[in-house]
């Protein structure tokens, strides 16, 4: 964590709250609802503002301008079915409007689900075609890799803007994710 964003520092005790699912809170007079969303992390919430739903990562990565996304997918938690199961509880909510943590707010939030959904389902499919042949971590990485950047170009996406995705939702990390979730989850006992 620290290579990628530098120290991290603790809240003080008294300054943190961790809200109950769907436990309304007040900040500078404004209102907001968190709601539990698990699949991404365990401890992952999104929060509805007005009519806007800031998803965090369980939103996917997705760069103004084009209508593409990935799932980001690291260690620890990440969870297919939590995930799916999340999905299908903000879309019972109502809100105009997207605001993924990556990056921005968009009038499509149908179609951001959507995607996030159909991410989710290829990813998982991409992980059973794999690992029956029990790649190591580098060879997993670099597999992702390809295969992601070869998704973003079969959508047209120029090598830049394949590129900025990758910067944006790094495939390693998303591969030692999806390692960690075929050896905790899915891998036969």
């Amino acid at each position: 964590m620290e290579t990628l964003w530098g120290e991290f520092l603790s809240v003080p005790e008294n300054k943190l709250t961790i809200p109950a699912d769907e436990q309304e809170f007040e900040i500078g007079g404004l209102r907001f609802i968190p709601v539990n969303t698990p699949g991404h992390a365990d401890h992952h919430y999104v929060y509805l503002f007005e009519d806007i739903c800031f998803t965090g990562d369980i939103g996917g990565v997705r760069i103004p301008g084009y209508q593409y996304l990935r799932v980001p997918l690291p260690p620890p938690e990440l969870h297919f079915g939590k995930w799916r199961a999340s999905l299908a509880r903000i879309r019972q909510e109502h809100f105009a409007r997207i605001a993924p943590t990556h990056f921005g707010i968009y009038d499509d939030p149908e179609w951001q689900l959507n995607a996030v959904e159909q991410d989710l389902d290829a990813s998982e499919r991409w992980l059973e075609s794999v690992m029956p042949a029990n790649p190591s971590i580098e060879e997993l990485r670099q597999q992702f890799l390809n295969w992601t950047n070869q998704q973003g170009r079969e959508q047209g996406l120029s090598e830049d803007v394949v590129r900025s995705f990758e910067l944006a939702n790094p495939p390693g990390m998303s591969a030692d994710g999806l390692l960690r979730y075929w050896k905790k989850v899915r891998m036969p006992s």
